[in-house]
């Protein structure tokens, strides 16, 4: 189970994330993470060139230990010779020849230029990049794809315990041999905090929390327990980002991983929100 793990690094080179109390993690830490990773087998690695310094920090462990990385182009990537300048630019900063994955980090670019998949696919062929996708956040742009037949080999999305909406499209993904990497598992953090001290904001959203809850009780497991244990049942599902702070934050993360409380048998249809802005974060208004 632990290799469906990707560790995130979004907060490697940015202060991120509405529970994140402790910044941007430093590089003694990082190291102390990467190092209990990869003794555990996790060696695969999401940043992006939008998350602040996160693929240079990355570039200094780089040799140390044995990474693979998938890494994302700018939204405003601009002519196919920026894309293939700023990718150059991730390879120098990452210390590597080639990464695992090259994704489109925002939809709308793609759609705007659509040709330069071109070039993805031909940094692919010179062996650069193994796999090229998307990183997605409505499930209109899944079908999109599937709608245009264009051979990709990666989709990132949302999917938690909440935020199901890309779940009806994974058996269909997993088909055509495209891997299914999820984020937000722990919708930014959400879950863990006291539903009498979330904002204004979350005020129609925290019955449906305070229910998540109360299952956790009964269960008697931890929020991220139950959260990430609901992912991870999930057989199409190929890798999950996990966001982590310390090595501690790890060790705990895959422990609630490894305990298994048997969530495959648990629909918790209850808690699905189809209210997007509760379960997307960029449509928060804090």
């Amino acid at each position: 189970m632990l290799s469906k793990i990707a560790i995130g690094s979004v907060q490697f080179g940015l202060s991120y994330g509405i529970s994140n109390t402790g910044g941007q993690v430093t590089e003694d830490e990082i190291d102390k993470i990467l190092d209990y990773a990869v003794s555990r087998g996790i060696t695969c690695i999401d940043t992006a060139q939008a998350y602040g310094s996160s693929e240079q920090v990355l570039g200094k462990f780089s040799e140390k230990y044995p990474l693979i990385f998938v890494t994302k182009l700018k939204a405003d990537f601009g002519s196919d010779d920026a894309i293939r300048s700023s990718f150059n630019t991730s390879l120098e900063k990452l210390k590597v020849d080639s990464v695992y994955g090259l994704l489109y980090h925002d939809f709308q670019s793609y759609k705007d230029q659509p040709g330069s998949f071109e070039v993805l696919k031909d940094l692919k062929q010179k062996g650069l990049v193994k796999k090229i996708g998307f990183s997605l956040y409505h499930p209109e742009e899944v079908q999109y794809l599937l709608d245009s037949g264009l051979e990709f080999d990666i989709v990132q999305v949302p999917y938690n315990i909440f935020d199901r909406r890309f779940g009806p499209s994974f058996k269909i993904l997993h088909e055509l041999g495209v891997e299914i990497h999820v984020r937000s598992t722990f919708l930014q953090g959400i879950i863990f905090m006291d539903t009498n001290k979330l904002p204004g904001y979350f005020n129609g959203f925290s019955n449906k929390l305070k229910l998540f809850h109360s299952i956790c009780e009964r269960l008697k497991v931890s929020p991220g327990e139950l959260a990430l244990q609901f992912v991870a049942a999930d057989p199409y599902i190929d890798k999950i980002v996990l966001g982590v702070q310390s090595p501690e934050h790890l060790k705990t993360n895959i422990a609630w991983l490894e305990d298994s409380i048997g969530t495959s048998d648990l629909a918790f249809a209850e808690l699905q929100e189809n209210n997007l802005d509760y379960i997307i974060p960029s449509n928060w208004k804090l």
